[in-house]
């Protein structure tokens, strides 16, 4: 089976959401259509967009154009796309002149909003009608496509995915420096200030996290701004960018994200995989993966509720401690890793395009 890719992942969501895929035995080739070349993978290869493509305007004009002339000489047996706009759209034009079955893919509820905006709504229904299988990041999405008329079987729930057995697994030798860990872009929808915030409540109950972020982005400034108006300079770490996470991950205590849009970030199943008990608020699909036995869900996102799930979370007992760390990694062994999400392609593909083949024949 050869398979054409739309999308615009970031490296690291190409291993995360790609290397499952290409441990399938039938699937011999994957074509990744993007703007530079990406991480080296077997059976994977990059087609790359012409210079002209890289910029915004010109990408959403032309690239279409350019994908659909690729494709009709590939000739794949199969599209996937990663989320609707613009590459869940691009896949379902070029599917259709193309004769070619494609496989939507959501990474978070965006397309959701996109639905109440006409004319986008009607379009992604059709779309999503005529798509061989849809696959969602979790059950709330489900529930959600379900509730629109898609087929309960023609929805999946594979995500990102995690290499449990390599790269993410519980350390015994690293001492835990910090209690809170934060990892990913530092913009307005993480909520990051709330979290200071937060920090800032528990100090009048003599309690003091040490809270470190990993990752750069727009908020910058204005969350160490926060953090020195508050007095906690002694308390919050930045960290900056790092390629070496698994360091901080060891370190650490708690993950924490308080997002207002998010899907199933894979900092926080890296770290689950690592053992550290997740503190999360309650958005999309989190509580898949958040829950009582595996860390602390946050319903009602502000600074007082994010302090009282932090302030539980530092007065567990070692042994309350080590059953949510042991509870956090098993989920994330069965229901997210590489080695599941193989199984799960594995099945999909051969239920949905691999038969049809068969039957044309």
């Amino acid at each position: 089976m050869k398979i054409v890719i739309i999308a615009g992942l970031k490296p690291s969501q190409v291993i995360y959401k790609l290397k499952p895929l290409t441990k399938v035995d039938f699937v011999e080739e994957i074509i990744l259509i993007r703007k530079e070349q990406g991480p080296d993978i077997n059976k994977l290869k990059y087609i790359i967009l012409p210079a002209l493509l890289r910029f915004k305007p010109f990408y959403l004009l032309l690239s279409p154009f350019f994908m659909l002339s690729k494709i009709r000489k590939i000739k794949p047996d199969l599209i996937v796309s990663y989320n609707f706009k613009p590459h869940g759209f691009f896949s379902y034009i070029i599917s259709k002149l193309t004769s070619t079955p494609f496989i939507f893919c959501e990474i978070d509820n965006l397309t959701q909003d996109y639905m109440k905006v006409w004319p986008f709504g009607h379009i992604i229904s059709k779309a999503v009608t005529e798509a061989k299988h849809l696959n969602v990041p979790g059950s709330i999405t489900k529930k959600y496509w379900e509730s629109t008329g898609v087929p309960s079987d023609k929805i999946s729930i594979l995500h990102s995915t995690i290499d449990t057995n390599h790269d993410f697994f519980p350390s015994k030798d690293s001492t835990k420096e910090y209690d809170l860990l934060y990892i990913g872009v530092l913009e307005e929808r993480k909520n990051i200030n709330l979290i200071i915030e937060a920090l800032a409540l528990l100090k009048k109950d003599n309690l003091f996290p040490k809270f470190t972020i990993v990752g750069k982005g727009p908020m910058e400034k204005k969350l160490k701004s926060l953090v020195k108006e508050l007095n906690l300079v002694d308390q919050v770490i930045f960290a900056g960018h790092s390629n070496k996470v698994i360091e901080f991950i060891n370190k650490s205590r708690f993950f924490i994200i308080t997002s207002k849009v998010e899907g199933i970030p894979c900092a926080m199943m890296e770290s689950m995989a690592c053992g550290l008990p997740a503190i999360s608020t309650d958005v999309a699909d989190i509580s898949d993966v958040v829950n009582e036995t595996t860390g602390f869900l946050i319903n009602d996102p502000n600074s007082l509720n994010i302090s009282k799930a932090i302030k539980k979370a530092m007065q567990l007992s070692s042994s309350e401690y080590q059953a949510l760390s042991e509870s956090a990694r098993d989920l994330i062994v069965r229901y997210h890793s590489q080695d599941y999400a193989t199984q799960s392609w594995d099945k999909l593909l051969k239920t949905t395009i691999k038969e049809v083949s068969y039957e044309e024949v």
